[in-house]
This record gives C-alpha cells, sequence and structure tokens, in this order.
C-alpha cells in the first residue's frame, strides 16, 4: 500500500490522521510518514482500513477501543466526529 492509497483509504474510512493513530496507539507523526510515503506503510493497514469499512465496522471499532484521556486535542475532535456520524 503506497502512502497515496493509505491516505486514500483514510478518507474513505472518514478517519482524519490523529484520531487513527489514537487508535492504533501510535504517534500522529507515523501516520502521517505512512501518508506522505516517508515511512513503509505496514502491510497490515491495508486490511485494518478495508475492514473498517464493513457495515457494523464503527460500533465494533468504538467498543474495541477504550475512551480515555488524551493531550491531543485534535485527535480527541477527529475521534469524536468520527464516532457521531451515521454509519
Amino acid at each position: 500500500m503506497s502512502g497515496e492509497q493509505f491516505s486514500a483509504a483514510l478518507e474513505q474510512v472518514g478517519l482524519g490522521r490523529a484520531a487513527f493513530a489514537w487508535i492504533l496507539g501510535t504517534r500522529s507523526e507515523r501516520v502521517t510518514a505512512w501518508a506522505k510515503g516517508a515511512e513503509t506503510v505496514p502491510f497490515y493497514m491495508d486490511v485494518l482500513l478495508s475492514l473498517m469499512t464493513l457495515p457494523g465496522a464503527r460500533e465494533m471499532v468504538l467498543r474495541v477501543v477504550r475512551r480515555q484521556q488524551i493531550g491531543d486535542q485534535q485527535a480527541e475532535r477527529e475521534f469524536d466526529a468520527w464516532k457521531s456520524r451515521d454509519g
């Protein structure tokens, strides 16, 4: 998966980089590096992002991801917006 493909998949899922990084438990800089092609996108991202487009995936992610206090307010806003989107 190229950086361009990764960015397109994130857009299709409707998640910003910071929110996706938070879900993964990594830094948003790493997700940005994947998107820009500065770092190799892990092979499992294609599978993960594809699965996140399936019906009911949003609810499953929300059940799995334990909400916790995070310092990155942008990530929190993006995650909240994604969480509240109509599925």
